[in-house]
Parts: C-alpha cells; structure tokens; sequence
C-alpha cells in the first residue's frame, strides 16, 4: 500500500505492508485524509531538526542521553542516533473510509461500514490504517466521507467549546481562524453566543464573517474594539486556536475579557503568563485536551474501555459522534474548506497550498479505488520481496516482532554475524517502522503478516521479539512449520502454554533448535563464574541483587500481553541460578512486600509483585536468593551478584567487573556491559 512519510524534513510516498490488526482494531481502506497546517507542517519540520536543535527545545532529552550513556554505553547511543536520523516518520490524523476487516473484540461495526476514525498513531494518510474501535464511528449517510475525513479537527473544537460552557446570549472571542477556529465559532454561534474572531490573516476573518462571525479583527486596537461593543465590561470567554510561539496571543485574550471570564486554550501558544493579567478579574485559565475525555488513556484508546455515559456524558467517541451529527443538521458548514483536493501523489502540492499566503486553511487528500479484493489479495500487498534471490549458505533468518530492544541489540549483533545469518525479512505490525528497519540494516524483504514467514521456504530460521503472550503461539507455528527458532524471554507466560510446546516437542520424530534468550549465562562474567563454580564439588551461596527500573502500572508489562515482572524479567536470574546449580531444585520459597504496610501515596504507585525474595535450595545443596526490587534508584547498578563457595567470595557488578577473592583478589572487566547477547547469538547460528 502506498503511505505518506516523512524523513528529514521531506515527505515521501512509500510502499510498505498493509498493518497488521489487533484484536480491538477496525481495519479500514482510507477513501479521504485531512491535511492542516498547524500540527502537520511542525511535525514535518521538526523532522529536519538538528540533534543540537532538538536538546535545546527539549533539554531532557539531552540529560536522558548521558544517563543512557552512562548505563548502556556510547554505542547503544551511537546506534539511537543513527535509527532517529533514517527512521520514517507516519503522518495524518483524521480520516474516514471504509472497513474490510475487524479485530475479535470489536462490536457495532462491520465489514462495509463507512467510517471516519482520528488518532495521531493510527488515522494516517496511508491507503490502509488500523485504528482502535475507540478512535472510529459510524458515517451517517448524508455525510459525504469528505467531511467525515475531518472528524478530528471537528472534535477538537467540540472538545474546547464544552469545555468553555457558553450560554445563549454570551459573548465569546475565537483567537485563530484556521479550520478548528472556523468551526469553533460556528458552534459557538449555534450555541447562541455573540462570536467574535481575531487572526491575522485578512481573508480567514472575511471567510469566518460569510459563515457567521458577528464582527471580525485582525489585531489592530482589538482589545479597544472589544470593549466597544461589550458595553466596556469585556467578553464572556475567549477560545484559543491559534498555533503560535508568542505569550501575547494569551495576553491579548486576558485583556478582551470580563471579570470572572474563562479562557479555554486549545491550540499551541507561549505560556509565560502574567499573574496580574488574571488575579484582578479573576479569569479561569482552562486547557482543552483534544478530542475529550480518553484522549491519552491507554485502557480507553486501545484497549475498548468505554467510560459510562452516566459519569462521563462526553468522550472523545462521542464528541466525534456529535460533530458527524451537527454535519447533518447543516449546523456546520464545511463546502468553503473542502475545495482544496489532491490526491495521494500530489501530497507535496497539497502541503504546499497550505504555506501559501493564499486563504487554505486544510487540504483533503483522496486515495484511488483498488481493483483487487484486499483481504484476498493481502499477503501479495504485505509482503515486499526483491528480485534479486539470495545464493548463499547463510541462514536465513526473519524477524518477527521489532520493538526497541531489537533494534538496539539483536539487529546490530546479527549485522556483525553476516558471515552466519543473512537478514531475510523483517515481520512488524506497521509497514512504515519495517520500511525504516530495512534500509537500516540492508533487509530486502518486509511484511506484516506472520504466516507468510512460516510459509516461506527460503527462510532457515526466525527470531521473535514480539509482546511476551503472542510467544507461545508463535513458537508452536515456527516449529510446525520447521523453523529454527530463538524466540526472547519468556518462552512462555503460563504453565497451559509451556504444556503446549512441551507436548508438541514430545510428538515430533526430530525437532528443530529452539532456544529462549536467557542471554546472561552466556555472559563472560557468568562463563568465568561457572568455571570456578565446577572446581569444587561443594554446594555454594549465591545472591543476586536486582534494583528494577520502576515502571508505571499502566505499563504493558503488567497487561495480559506482559504476565508481570517476575515471569518477565526475574526468569533471567532464576536461569543463573540453575546453570550454575546444574541441579534439581528442591525447594523454594517467595515473599513480597505487602502494599498495606506502605503510606496510602505509595500503596497505588508500587506494585508487590515488583518486590520480593525468592530464595531456591536444589539438591545439590546450593541455595540461591533472588531480591528483586523497584523501590531502588537509577543512579545504583541494576544487577549485583555475591557468590561464596568453599573459600571463594567472587562478585560481579552489573556485568561491568568482577571482583574474584580465592588466592589473592583479582578483578576482570570489560570496556562496556557484555550480558552475552552477541555470543548467545554466535551459539545459536553455530548449533
């Protein structure tokens, strides 16, 4: 399908994979996008900026940087900045189409609906889009899909109108008369209020003024003017669109209004504020948050998560219902801003009519028909394969699944290893991501459809890095299948999913490698430590200290696709423990923190499960203790290890030294962190 990109400033159209859907998601054939110049054009040029440009207008970022290089070394960073400046960029937030295919979870749509569907991380101008059901609703039919495709911009301004609570017969100031503040100020006036405009451009207050706008400005002594024609008292409210650097666009709208007026902000202006602008009229100052209520809620955005009508009577699904509904009842006037029409290959043009001192003030782009059905066809549109056919020996491995973690790591080491693997295909839910991986790192093929991987002859062997739930699943296709496998922590998340690999495995005649990636035993520090260990035949003392990273609840770890953080993560240690055992285990026990004892602050911030001792004893009479915690600080190493055996205390620091007291006290380190990805990897080509 083709996408609309962006790479250093410059927009691209691009074929990547049609995106793969989730189980809450509608899959969608985009018919129309909506293009305005306020968030779009500063996303295309922040794309451009400098990695000095970008520390000075966001300096936590910068200070990130040095803690990333102070834990992980330069090279990760070096490897971040190299991804940042060729990754794709999606862009588009606000379209309206039709559905071809619906998740398992999704109720009251089917295949055929007409939509319109809005999210800056799903609505895209791309040929194809997955959106959560959350983000969609239902075109009425006498809504032309062209203005449906504006539904995001109509929420938005919905949003910040309920948020100023106008009555009839109030007077109200829109600052910023681009397309949300043109429909801004067409609702406030079916609301019943005197609606005032200011911006800058004389032909947005002219168009603003044919569609209803009582009186018009375009700065000159506005404050003055305002005043006039409210009897001096000021305005009732002032809603700001406007999209600009400047503190004075807030300042003017303080002055324009009345004691005890509100001021509702919905666009991007400067925020340096005067407190004596607002203490002696006593304004409220309110931000409107985009669409309305579930904007930015994980649970309600991707999840389903509905809020009740009964406790929240408007969220932003049901603000995009409205606004399709006052489309309808021709509250809103839409004819005069959707004449600016380009299609897809012509999406520079269309960018450019909006820099233009022209009057444009949003552009619509439309997407040709395809003659092909594109459920049946899907995997001939997924899969991108090159003409050119690999003759080699090498292993031919595909990625599925290609988060941070792999991009960071596993892509580059296997880049090292070329003269055992050769990167086949690349596997991931949105194309864009697999379209900017693949150039990185030389991949000729990408695709979002798992199935075609295990279909495939050519390829050897797949490496899965996906959320931890979809492991089993995915194991138990590749094995079918007959692939070679390493697939990352944990193998899987429930014993009912162990059992399914296990039985499997047990009725098969041969079985190809299959290997989880407990990196760490391959760690020169835990290789050095093994070797040691097996120099006596006496149990030995082991505890290893964990100071986790804290991460909010929130997180998709502690979700149905994660399984916590003790089958997540802690099954690491728990193999450490058992490589150098080389033991049964015998007994165990586990103790974790009880929340009730925390203060009521911290009961809800802290998770039990993300702090607690497990302490093993195997037959072999070895004991190993795990302390696993997030109640620690970052500016501490992550992982310690103390080991006594036999007159020997060895310790090893956050797989950065190690510190060996037999005979006389000798140390071992290396340049930078090695938890023994690259030569885990070496071992699983070589077997």
């Amino acid at each position: 399908m083709k996408q609309v990109l962006v790479r250093n400033g410059k927009t691209n159209i691009l074929d990547v994979p049609i995106p793969a859907i989730n189980d809450n998601e509608i899959l969608i054939k985009v018919k129309y996008s909506a293009l305005s110049p306020g968030t779009e054009l500063n996303v295309i040029g922040s794309t451009s900026d400098s990695l000095l440009v970008k520390a000075v207008k966001n300096p936590k970022n910068l200070i990130k940087a040095f803690s990333l290089v102070k834990n992980k070394g330069i090279s990760i960073m070096k490897e971040i900045v190299s991804q940042k400046k060729t990754d794709y960029n999606p862009i588009g937030y606000s379209a309206a189409g039709e559905i071809i295919s619906v998740g398992s979870k999704v109720k009251n749509f089917n295949v055929g609906d007409k939509v319109a569907c809005g999210g800056a991380k799903y609505a895209y101008h791309a040929e194809y889009i997955c959106v959560p059901s959350n983000l969609c609703v239902q075109v009425p039919k006498k809504v032309s899909l062209e203005k449906a495709s504006t539904i995001t911009l109509g929420a938005i301004a919905l949003q910040g109108v309920r948020r100023a609570n106008p009555t009839m017969g109030e007077n109200f100031l829109v600052i910023g008369l681009g397309v949300i503040g043109q429909i801004t100020a067409q609702l406030l006036k079916s609301n019943g209020c005197n609606v005032f405009g200011l911006d800058l451009n004389k032909k947005r207050v002219e168009k603003a003024i044919k569609l209803g706008l009582a009186k018009g400005f375009t700065g000159d002594n506005i404050i003055k003017e305002i005043l006039k024609i409210t009897n001096g008292y000021g305005v009732d409210g002032v809603i700001i669109t406007a999209s600009s650097d400047s503190d004075s666009v807030v300042s003017t709208a303080f002055k324009c209004c009345r004691k005890k007026a509100r001021v509702i902000l919905v666009g991007d202006v400067g925020l340096n504020l005067k407190r004596e602008e607002i203490y002696a009229k006593e304004i409220d100052f309110l931000v409107s948050t985009s669409y309305g209520p579930g904007r930015y809620d994980q649970r309600y955005e991707e999840e389903g998560l509905d809020y009740p009508i009964s406790y929240v009577r408007w969220t932003e699904n049901r603000n995009m219902q409205e606004y399709l509904s006052l489309i309808t009842k021709n509250r809103i006037c839409l004819d005069p801003f959707l004449l600016n029409k380009y299609e897809i290959e012509d999406i520079n043009k269309a960018y450019k009519s909006l820099i233009e001192p022209e009057f444009k003030i949003l552009a619509i782009l439309s997407f040709p028909e395809i003659d092909k059905d594109p459920i049946k066809d899907l995997s001939e549109i997924k899969i991108i394969k090159s003409d050119k056919k690999e003759k080699n020996k090498k292993i031919n491995i595909a990625i599925i699944g290609c988060g941070s973690f792999t991009r960071l790591i596993h892509l580059p080491n296997l880049k090292k290893l070329n003269k055992y693997f050769n990167l086949h295909t690349v596997v991931n839910k949105h194309g864009f991501k697999s379209k900017s991986i693949a150039e990185q790192f030389s991949i000729n093929n990408i695709s979002s459809d798992v199935d075609e991987i295990f279909k495939n002859p050519e390829i050897d062997a797949v490496l899965i890095s996906t959320r931890h739930n979809l492991h089993t699943q995915l194991v138990l296709k590749a094995l079918k299948a007959g692939k070679h496998i390493f697939v990352e922590k944990p193998l899987s998340i429930s014993n009912n999913e162990l059992m399914q690999i296990k039985n499997y495995v047990r009725s098969i005649a041969k079985c190809p490698i299959l290997i989880t990636g407990f990196n760490r035993r391959f760690s020169p520090y835990i290789q050095k430590l093994k070797n040691i260990c097996e120099e006596s035949d006496n149990p030995f003392i082991l505890n290893y200290r964990v100071n986790a990273e804290y991460l909010e609840l929130k997180n998709w770890v502690y979700k149905e696709e994660g399984g916590g953080r003790n089958i997540g993560e802690a099954c690491h240690f728990y193999d450490i423990f058992n490589f150098l055992a080389n033991s049964d285990i015998q007994s165990y026990s586990a103790h974790r923190i009880d929340l009730k004892r925390l203060p009521n602050n911290s009961s809800q911030y802290y998770s039990c499960d993300d702090n607690f001792l497990a302490t093993f004893k195997y037959n072999s009479g070895s004991i190993a203790n795990l302390i696993y915690t997030t109640f620690g600080n970052n500016l501490y190493p992550k992982e310690f290890i103390d080991f006594y055996q036999d007159g020997k205390v060895i310790t090893i620091n956050d797989f950065r030294e190690m510190e060996i007291f037999i005979n006389q006290k000798d140390k071992f380190s290396t340049k930078t962190q090695d938890k023994g990805y690259l030569k885990e990897m070496e071992l699983f080509a070589k077997s």
